[in-house]
């Protein structure tokens, strides 16, 4: 939770720092003007793609009842940042909290009416599977780890 936009740059530098990361990747014009306002580092050149470790995106909606993440192909990051970073952080606003998945799906068909973006998915963590040898793995269809900042951006 962030107070502000202003304690989000701090958390994501802190976070950064925690892990030894040198930089974000980021593809979302928004995300992008935001981190510098907010002086936090960042990589956008697509040739540093297959590179990342951490991505930052923005999502839809979050949605209370299961703690899940809405994204969709809709936003400016696409689809391939919610999949092949090794860690994928999200920020969201106070603001995109519904309790329900069908409020998330009512607030998608007034955002996009007939331009409904052609994927959309519900993130619950990182990604598990038991299926080789009944061994778990963790993010084995996605990120490994899920970082989900959420700014206060009611009054």
């Amino acid at each position: 939770y962030c107070e502000n936009e202003h304690a989000l740059g701090e958390n994501l530098k802190a976070l950064l720092k925690q892990k030894k990361w040198t930089d974000y990747f980021v593809v979302d014009k928004k995300v992008e003007m935001l981190l510098q306002s907010l002086g936090v580092p960042y990589q956008n050149d697509p040739e540093e793609f297959n590179n990342m470790i951490a991505g930052i995106t923005r999502c839809e909606y979050l949605i209370s009842r299961f703690g899940s993440v809405l994204v969709s192909s809709g936003l400016d990051s696409g689809r391939r940042m919610f999949v092949f970073p090794e860690s994928h952080i999200i920020i969201a606003y106070s603001s995109q909290v519904v309790e329900e998945l069908q409020d998330a799906l009512a607030g998608m068909r007034r955002r996009y009416r007939d331009r409904f973006p052609s994927q959309m998915t519900v993130i619950t963590g990182p990604s598990r599977t038991a299926d080789i040898e009944k061994t778990l793995v963790m993010g084995a269809h996605g990120p490994r780890e899920l970082y989900v900042f959420v700014v206060d951006d009611e009054d």
